[in-house]
């Protein structure tokens, strides 16, 4: 903002000094935190009970169960370098979506399970090399 004009008063009325401040544009500044993403989502393998996180990809697409649902319930490829960087699962399933419930390796919001039908999402940030706690209001689940 820029201060354009002011006006003094000293009289009857009282005294008092009135800054008038002008702006070009009322957009807000944003501070974007995430990654940019250069890389397509690395895909998980179907029916694999522990998500492979590799150090070239923050991304995950999860995909349906080749003949049931299954519980994602473990991760590797995680080393104390990686504490504070955040992990992003995108669900492509249908009817045998994979799910992931609060366990020792996954720390979720009010412990509610997270599937991963299509349209859904969940970042998670590594707190060690065996945790993952969910970041707190990115989750996107659909029905």
């Amino acid at each position: 903002m820029v201060l354009s004009s002011y006006e003094a008063k000293n009289d009857k009325d009282g005294r008092y000094v009135t800054f008038t401040f002008k702006r070009t544009s009322i957009d807000q500044y944003y501070k974007y935190a995430g990654d940019i993403i250069r890389v397509p989502a690395a895909k998980h393998a179907a029916d694999s009970t522990t998500l492979a996180i590799s150090p070239q990809n923050n991304r995950y697409e999860i995909p349906n169960g080749s003949s049931a649902a299954y519980t994602i319930n473990a991760i590797s490829g995680l080393t104390a370098n990686d504490k504070g960087r955040y992990i992003t699962l995108e669900g492509t399933g249908t009817d045998k979506a994979a799910t992931i419930a609060d366990s020792a390796s996954f720390t979720l919001e009010d412990g509610a399970t997270w599937t991963a039908k299509a349209g859904s999402s969940i970042t998670f940030r590594v707190m060690d090399p065996a945790t993952l706690v969910e970041v707190q209001g990115t989750r996107v689940q659909t029905a």
